[in-house]
């Protein structure tokens, strides 16, 4: 077993504790995540967040650790962090030269798997994005000898005009279909620059939501495309507008940092079909989704770097939350910590 010591170049928060729990030694990047100028002498579970102790069930996993002389490893704790989800591999070594002393390691995964679950939805918007460019393809010779024959039909025989103006209504609904689908399939030319999110926000809200409640929590800069942060904003402000009960019922939370997050006061989604709610022609709920909206608006996200998402686990509030890159400079660590989930 090595020696704490030969690991104090370690990325992210160490802990060596005695038979008690206390605080030996702590070391990493991390430490500034504990809040704490110096956690020696203090138990482990009043320096690692409360979250983290209970979602890895650390009082357990310790006690199994020193019981078996095995190493415990878990790789999948996932906690609420402020607003985003915290991603944590961690693990519980019991030191057999030491009586009854553990070293805990907890490694910030985040942004890894962050990067797998990007990786995996860009591979499926290629697919996604191939199949709506075939389907335009096919759908738009025929809608367009529909439309025409129906002007043709009318101008011969006005009789039945109100019935052919819905039906001539509902081609030009589903032209506006194909153009979505053409839009979705097309990457868009992404232009990124340093941009304050706060200022973006409150220049979008007269057009599109003018009684939706802003707060802004410090400074939000990024690094974005205006256009294309602008363009999401407008789809998820107009999700949003159609789910709430009134359109004061819409809030905009920015910050801190370059983080954006728009919640109503629609009625609560079933865990499992919270996700789907950003996919393509979602029909999850009753109100504010649907189409292409809300999953071309993630499309626009990630091609700036970005994650558009909701959070893990149910809140007050229905919440779309979008996070873009960060300017140079910012911590890897983010403090406090907020719920969690298993």
């Amino acid at each position: 077993m090595p020696d704490p010591a030969c690991t104090s170049s370690f990325v992210g928060l160490a802990l060596h504790l005695d038979r008690t729990g206390t605080v030996i030694r702590a070391w990493g990047t991390g430490l500034g995540w504990t809040g704490l100028v110096d956690p020696t002498g203090q138990r482990y579970d009043a320096v690692i967040p409360a979250a983290i102790v209970e979602a890895a069930d650390l009082p357990t996993r310790i006690g199994e650790a020193l019981s078996t002389a095995l190493p415990i490893h878990l790789s999948g704790v996932e906690v609420l962090q402020g607003s985003s989800p915290l991603h944590l591999r961690v693990k519980v070594i019991p030191l057999p030269d030491r009586s009854f002393e553990v070293l805990i390691l907890l490694d910030d995964v985040s942004d890894a798997v962050e990067a797998v679950v990007r990786a995996e939805r860009q591979a499926c918007q290629a697919r996604t994005a191939v199949l709506a460019a075939n389907v335009a393809h096919e759908m738009r010779n025929p809608l367009s000898a529909l439309s025409l024959a129906l002007q043709v039909v009318e101008a011969s025989d006005p009789r039945h005009r109100s019935v052919l103006e819905k039906v001539q209504a509902l081609v030009v609904r589903l032209d506006r279909i194909v153009e979505d689908l053409v839009e979705f399939s097309r990457p868009p030319p992404v232009t990124l620059r340093l941009v304050d999110l706060a200022g973006l926000v409150r220049g979008a809200l007269p057009a599109t939501l003018p009684k939706a409640r802003v707060r802004v929590d410090g400074p939000a800069m990024a690094l974005a495309d205006p256009s294309l942060f602008q363009q999401a904003l407008a789809s998820l402000l107009a999700s949003a507008r159609d789910a709430a009960s009134a359109p004061d019922r819409v809030e905009v939370h920015v910050g801190p940092g370059p983080r954006v997050a728009v919640s109503d006061d629609r009625p609560p989604l079933p865990a499992s079909t919270r996700d789907r709610l950003l996919a393509p022609f979602s029909r999850v709920g009753s109100r504010g989704d649907g189409g292409l909206a809300l999953a071309t608006a993630r499309k626009l996200v990630e091609a700036m770097g970005g994650t558009l998402d909701l959070p893990p686990t149910e809140t007050p509030r229905f919440t779309l939350r979008l996070r873009l890159p960060a300017p140079e400079g910012s911590s890897p660590f983010r403090a406090g910590s907020g719920g969690h989930s298993g």
